[in-house]
């Protein structure tokens, strides 16, 4: 008669991972959690997309603003708004762009025919404006009567209509007098609204054309004058 096998007592138990098969339900647990791991480090890299280009650009604004600041140190020297002003040279045909703080010349440029046109129509306003305070100030008060007017002053309103320049040396020469004399005429031609006030280069123009009197309407600008004597 064969012996029966004696059973085995293991000499202790424990738990290992081992491989086991998904249950169906752990299979589509695993599934869910797979798509969402991956949507995290989608979006993960794209944090970091950000936050490197977030750092790149204020990395780049402090470099410069250091550049700038030591350029600044090194030359004593920095950028601000400075009011400057144009100023117009009307024979050369050009305007110089100067520093209104130092006097100091900026730059020059050619000039345009928009900045001939401008200054055409300043000069205009300006004369329209004198014309208008005469008559202003004739309505107050009673105007100066022609007989009154010197002798001096005929001749000098003759020759400015005639020659079309309102200037001291043309008159000098045209009545043989001395300078003086001469501005004080123009003076009292511009008062009468027979020449402008002088713009800011000295220059006056004629505002009434030869077959006109002061106190006509419709004045007549007829020319920009070239230099100044005054």
């Amino acid at each position: 008669m064969a012996k029966k096998k004696e059973k085995q007592e293991p000499l202790s138990k424990h738990t290992e991972a081992l491989s086991v098969d998904l249950t169906q339900e752990e299979l589509d647990e695993r599934r869910d959690k797979l798509v969402k791991l991956i949507e995290d480090s989608t979006e993960l890299e794209i944090e970091k997309k950000a936050a490197t280009a977030q750092f790149n650009a204020r990395k780049q604004k402090l470099t410069s603003a250091i550049g700038s600041i030591a350029i600044e140190v090194r030359e004593r020297k920095t950028y601000r708004p400075v009011d400057c002003a144009e100023m117009p040279d009307y024979k050369a045909g050009i305007v110089t762009i100067v520093r209104q703080d130092t006097g100091e010349i900026v730059r020059t440029r050619v000039m345009t025919d928009e900045d001939r046109q401008a200054k055409i129509a300043l000069v205009k306003e300006k004369a329209e404006e004198t014309v208008k305070d005469k008559k202003k100030a004739e309505e107050k008060t009673d105007s100066k009567p022609e007989d009154d007017l010197s002798e001096m002053f005929y001749k000098a309103k003759e020759a400015v209509v005639e020659t079309r320049q309102a200037k001291c040396s043309m008159l000098q020469h045209r009545l043989r007098i001395g300078y003086q004399k001469a501005l004080q005429l123009l003076t009292e031609l511009e008062q009468e609204g027979i020449v402008s006030a002088p713009d800011e280069a000295g220059h006056r123009i004629v505002l009434i054309a030869p077959d006109q009197t002061a106190d006509g309407e419709d004045s007549n600008v007829l020319e920009m004058p070239t230099s100044s004597d005054q």
